[in-house]
């Protein structure tokens, strides 16, 4: 393993998700997917990474409408600071 470096500027998001998001299921067993993941941190973005944290954890929980969760759900959201 090696040590890197990722300078971030003020906006920058970096969102680390495990596959419980994409691969959550409705009742339809529809999954929700890479693309409506995009589409929510898209619409999210301007928010503070705790409200992009916590409606993404939101949108996922409407879509699977009480669908039993299949996997966990793990999510780490940095957003850079204005200097």
């Amino acid at each position: 393993m090696q040590d890197g470096y990722l300078p971030m500027e003020p906006g920058d998001l970096l969102i680390v998700a495990t596959d419980g998001f994409h691969e959550a299921r409705n009742a339809a067993d529809e999954l929700f997917g890479i693309d409506r993941l995009l589409m929510a941190v898209n619409a999210l973005a301007e928010q503070s990474a705790r409200a992009i944290a916590d409606g993404i954890f939101q949108v996922v929980e409407h879509f699977s409408a009480g669908h039993p969760q299949d996997d966990d759900q793990t999510l780490i959201v940095l957003k850079g600071a204005a200097t």
